[in-house]
């Protein structure tokens, strides 16, 4: 498997892709089929259980993981009434009202939804989505994140999945907002594969840290594989704040650096010095300024086509607390909406030097976190 990064060379993108077309597309339909003849149906008396061993309820357990959610996660969980059977949510070390936002759904469905809350802030990401596998007592799963909001079509898929008698995984499209409702990420894919967040459990599914970095569960050779072409959820991220938005990466970061080293640093230590090194200065103030200049260049206005896809879902866009400004026809700056006031067209940080722009390609780059790993 090849490790495909910003800075990996076009011929090894290119050969990354025709390994996925020959192992996905080419080889694995017959396999998986013949895989599900000869292994599956002696097995799944055994392995199509709970991780206690009884037997898997029919429905939907829905996998949680959230850490500063505060804005999206009501919207995401409103959002799986009617397609979970069961919720566990793993609160990961939030500091806002994550937490008490799923209690509050919890006493208001948790007479028609199993649903069970844990704090973990002691855990990593990877150790969070197995804690969450512990309690699933249902025959399918999805792992979901607090600023995922599932839309109509994953319902109507509920109604066809259950009455599959052959494990597998589903797939649907996904939205990806970014900066604020009307913005998406000039460097992803406005509309984009999603991942096989729902998928059959069986006991025994591990997850691991792809390239020390990336958490995820393997998907069993028996499986069929599923996608689908319609939208099926939308990435909330154009709610999060300029530092949550650069936390995701960081902490990849720091779990693959943390993967190769016996005593590593704590995270926060590591956050600190990795955000200095990223936005090339201490001063907090200074840091807010090009984390809004930096998430502006990253931001591509959306289409009218776009907008009409959203539309086309049938979801209402909650407003960002976040607006994209713009500076000659060109995204500028990302801040609070009930800051706009402060922000001018020619606004500009007192520390700043006037000779720094963003530069979202050198963010990309892997020779920015090598740089760092070397400083470190």
């Amino acid at each position: 498997m090849i490790n495909v990064r910003f800075e990996t060379n076009p011929f090894l993108k290119r050969v990354a892709i025709a390994n996925t077309y020959i192992r996905y597309v080419l080889l694995r339909p017959f396999v998986s089929w013949l895989a599900y003849h000869l292994y599956y149906k002696y097995r799944s008396k055994t392995k199509f259980k709970t991780n206690e061993g009884t037997a898997l309820k029919k429905g939907i357990a829905f996998c949680l993981v959230a850490r500063d959610e505060g804005y999206t996660i009501e919207a995401c969980l409103k959002s799986i009434v009617g397609f979970a059977d069961q919720l566990i949510a793993v609160d990961n070390g939030s500091t806002d009202d994550t937490f008490l936002k799923m209690t509050e759904f919890n006493e208001q469905y948790g007479n028609s939804i199993d649903i069970v809350l844990l704090k973990r802030p002691d855990l990593n990401l990877s150790e969070c989505r197995q804690l969450c596998l512990n309690y699933v007592n249902r025959i399918w799963f999805f792992r979901g994140d607090g600023d995922f909001i599932l839309l109509s079509k994953f319902k109507e898929l509920k109604k066809i999945i259950l009455k599959y008698t052959r494990p597998g995984a589903v797939s649907l499209k996904l939205i990806e907002l970014f900066g604020d409702e009307h913005h998406c990420n000039r460097y992803v894919q406005f509309i984009r594969p999603g991942e096989y967040y729902l998928r059959s459990f069986e006991r025994d599914i591990q997850y691991e840290e792809f390239f020390g970095r990336i958490e995820h569960a393997r998907i069993p050779i028996y499986y069929r594989l599923q996608k689908k072409d319609a939208v099926g959820l939308i990435h909330a991220n154009f709610c999060k704040s300029n530092k949550r938005i650069f936390y995701r990466t960081c902490y990849l970061d720091y779990r693959e650096y943390a993967n190769h080293h016996d005593e590593p640093m704590d995270f926060e230590a590591y956050e600190k010095k990795w955000i200095a090194h990223v936005f090339k200065s201490e001063n907090p103030e200074l840091i807010e300024y090009r984390m809004a200049r930096l998430i502006a260049v990253m931001c591509k206005k959306m289409s009218l086509e776009y907008e009409e896809e959203i539309e086309r879902t049938g979801i209402e866009i909650f407003q960002s607390p976040y607006i994209v400004m713009y500076r000659e026809d060109h995204p500028f700056i990302r801040v609070r909406r009930n800051e706009v006031s402060k922000f001018t067209n020619e606004y500009v940080s007192r520390f700043e030097n006037l000779q720094w722009v963003p530069d979202a390609d050198e963010f990309y780059s892997d020779s920015l976190r090598i740089a760092f790993l070397e400083k470190i």
